[in-house]
């Protein structure tokens, strides 16, 4: 049988609308189809496609069309369990990335990345709350991000530095202090804490989205992870689950949601 598996529109619900709150509900689901099915994935959003109806995906990957039963996502199915997640990523995903975006991260590898390269995600500008708790989330400030990248370097032997925000600050304050260590892919960040990229037009929305999934796998090659809440190092997760990471949010006690605790489990 081939499927559809659907999210957009209104369906986001309150459990996020984001780009990868979407991925990993898709990636989830696609785990019980792994056996039988051929998959296509379809995202109606207007915050990641310009193009009124289209298939916000198509921007990433290069899928087959099919004929097919149309399954739509309605709200978070995030197995536990990470291998399941890797091998549906490898089956259904990994696959059908597009070429030129392929090439795109691994030539920023090749230039950018050192022996051991440690991988920073730090999560600003869009959320506020909790959205399964609604509770207050609380801001890890840039001296936190120094110190507990201090103290990264000093445990291992890293050589680089490769930082992923939406938030200039957090960059800047790596870059003032770790200098030449530092890398980072995006080029569309927030000068503003409070100013959400994906919700200002003067940022091209299909750019966005590219950089933001660049911004994931290649924090997946990292050989260490620094985290704060996001989905969007759960995907990085799902593409190499065999790498370590440390969870800031639940560290500093700044944000706990139900998947920060089965990640951290």
């Amino acid at each position: 049988m081939n499927t559809r598996i659907y999210v957009g529109g209104q369906g986001f619900g309150r459990y996020g609308r984001g780009l990868f709150s979407c991925l990993n509900r898709l990636l989830s689901m696609s785990v019980r189809h792994i056996r039988q099915d051929k998959l296509f994935f379809d995202l109606r959003s207007s915050t990641y496609c310009s193009r009124r109806g289209a298939n916000a995906l198509d921007t990433l990957f290069a899928q087959e069309e099919i004929d097919c039963e149309e399954k739509r996502v309605k709200g978070p199915d995030l197995t536990k369990n990470l291998s399941l997640l890797r091998e549906a990523y490898k089956v259904f995903f990994e696959p059908i990335i597009r070429p030129e975006i392929k090439a795109r991260i691994d030539e920023f590898e090749q230039f950018n990345f050192g022996r051991s390269t440690l991988g920073v995600h730090i999560r600003s500008t869009d959320r506020k709350t909790d959205g399964f708790t609604r509770a207050q989330w609380s801001r890890l400030t840039e001296d936190n991000i120094v110190e507990e990248v201090e103290l990264q370097m000093s445990k291992g032997d890293h050589d680089k530095i490769f930082i992923a925000t939406d938030y200039i600050g957090y960059r800047r304050a790596l870059s003032t202090h770790f200098g030449e260590y530092v890398c980072f892919f995006s080029d569309n960040i927030s000068n503003s804490q409070t100013s959400n990229i994906h919700h200002d037009l003067s940022f091209n929305k299909e750019e966005i989205m590219v950089e933001a999934f660049i911004d994931s796998l290649l924090l997946s090659r990292c050989d260490f992870l620094l985290r704060t809440m996001s989905n969007l190092t759960i995907f990085s997760l799902a593409a190499n689950p065999n790498l370590n990471f440390l969870d800031l949010s639940i560290k500093h006690n700044s944000y706990k949601a139900r998947a920060e605790e089965w990640l951290s489990q």
